[in-house]
């Protein structure tokens, strides 16, 4: 059996799933997907895909591999829910909230990076479509665009990037961490296309 978990730096569930692989009578390989929420869901296909054509080890190996080539652009609709969890001071909220900004933000080997401030939804948007142009989104192996509760939102920027595999909504557990607002899209760098720095 596989699990793969959100990144460390962003969760104790690598932590505590290596403890249950202990203690399981079954074989459990835990892989860190590196990444997060879409961008974690890619790596579980790769491992997925790998390991009907073989065995547990190749679908490790693919799901490592895959989490070094993972990338997630995405902006938050307001910081007030991050704010609650203690990882934003209010200070921060409250003038990020005057301002009307939508932070966009690069979740990348394990490292949550602030990209951009736009005052608008629509320079948000824009801002995450050139972030996957930029970063080998058009010949990407796979991307998904995801949203908490816009689904308008996520349409247009699908509308935006063309080719894209799927869209996905957060799951409940994980927009009570950003709220609604969320649009994003995670994707899959081609094995040759080395991510910029």
């Amino acid at each position: 059996m596989v699990v793969i978990t959100p990144a460390a730096e962003f969760t104790n569930m690598y932590r505590n799933a290596s403890l249950a692989a202990e203690l399981s009578e079954r074989q459990v390989q835990v892989v860190d997907s590196r990444t997060a929420t879409a961008g974690q869901g890619l790596v579980v296909l790769a491992a997925a895909e790998a390991s009907r054509a073989a065995n547990l080890d190749d679908a490790v190996a693919a799901a490592e591999e895959a989490a070094t080539r993972v990338e997630l652009v995405a902006c938050l609709e307001t910081l007030e829910y991050l704010r609650q969890s203690g990882r934003v001071p209010a200070l921060a909220v409250s003038l990020a909230d005057h301002l009307g900004v939508r932070p966009v933000f690069r979740l990348r080997a394990g490292m949550a990076e602030r990209l951009a401030l736009p005052r608008s939804e629509e320079g948000a948007i824009s801002r995450i479509a050139r972030e996957w142009r930029a970063g080998g989104g058009p010949t990407a192996q796979c991307t998904a665009v995801f949203h908490a509760a816009r689904p308008e939102r996520a349409a247009e920027l699908s509308g935006r990037l063309r080719g894209v595999s799927f869209v996905a909504e957060f799951s409940p557990a994980m927009a009570i961490h950003t709220g609604p607002g969320v649009v994003g899209v995670a994707w899959l760098r081609a094995i040759d296309d080395e991510p910029e720095l």
